[in-house]
């Protein structure tokens, strides 16, 4: 599936004291095989942005095109927009505090039943998107009051992919995890877009994850895109990042040091794992 935001606008509290513009003349196309990053310092736009991808904001001007059609313009659009949600899961900045069944399979296999599916077809999908987090049967009966907080930020997950959705977008998935909880949880997700062949959307504040697992990045700044291409591409920019209250990974820092002292490097490393297969050599 594709979504395409075409010239679209955004305003909050149009026409009053306290309007405020949000987003401006954005033209961004989503779809396919790809794990895509979307960065920006504080009031950029991000979660405006994220919610008008699965319709929970209607945009203020422009079209946003679902496979070539207008979903607000279509005769049965209500209908398009409820299809729509399900093709486009969205797990906000802590999906765990959207439980409220007493066991997690049964919170897990509520989405499916919302769908249509029947009892033991929504348990199915409801088992695989677990075991694609990495919660086995062990965690089928248990509360998730029981869970840690790194397993209620996966059952969470879980409970959106269980949907099967064509579009995965994730509202800051690690806050508030510990380093090994983040990047268990980032691997599972790279993981399952590659097997799954979905579009994985990262709103992240962390240059490090976005570098090691984003293969596209986005930039807002003050409602604008500013810079849209690969992650090598964007990070290469980072003095026009800076401008806007960004920065490229350390490892890049550290890298250009190495090069201004002479040492034989490149400085477009945005990973340790690159960073090393430059150095080593040179020990």
């Amino acid at each position: 599936m594709q979504i395409e935001l075409k010239n679209v606008n955004f305003i909050y509290n149009k026409d009053s004291a306290e309007q405020v513009e949000a987003l401006s003349d954005i033209n961004l196309t989503f779809g396919g095989d790809s794990f895509i990053a979307i960065i920006g310092s504080t009031g950029s736009g991000k979660s405006t942005l994220i919610q008008l991808l699965n319709a929970l904001q209607k945009p203020t001007e422009g079209t946003i095109l679902w496979d070539g059609e207008d979903i607000y313009a279509l005769q049965d659009s209500k209908k398009r927009i409820r299809l729509l949600r399900c093709s486009v899961g969205m797990a906000f900045q802590y999906p765990e505090h959207q439980f409220f069944e007493t066991e997690v399979l049964k919170d897990v296999s509520f989405g499916p039943k919302n769908q249509g599916h029947t009892k033991e077809e929504s348990e199915e999908l409801a088992k695989k998107a677990l075991a694609a987090v990495g919660l086995g049967p062990e965690y089928y009966e248990k509360s998730p009051f029981e869970l840690s907080g790194g397993e209620l930020r996966r059952a969470g997950i879980a409970g959106i992919l269980a949907m099967e959705p064509e579009i995965l977008i994730l509202d800051e998935p690690t806050a508030g995890l510990d380093p090994q909880g983040k990047t268990d949880i980032l691997d599972e997700l790279k993981s399952i877009q590659q097997s799954r062949h979905i579009t994985v959307i990262l709103v992240s504040h962390s240059m490090e994850e976005v570098a090691s697992y984003a293969d596209r990045v986005i930039v807002l700044s003050s409602g604008h895109v500013i810079m849209d291409g690969s992650t090598h591409e964007v990070f290469s920019r980072y003095k026009e990042l800076e401008e806007v209250g960004l920065k490229a990974p350390e490892v890049t820092y550290f890298m250009e040091e190495l090069a201004q002292a002479g040492i034989p490097v490149n400085a477009n490393a945005i990973t340790i794992d690159e960073a090393l297969k430059q150095i080593i050599p040179l020990i």
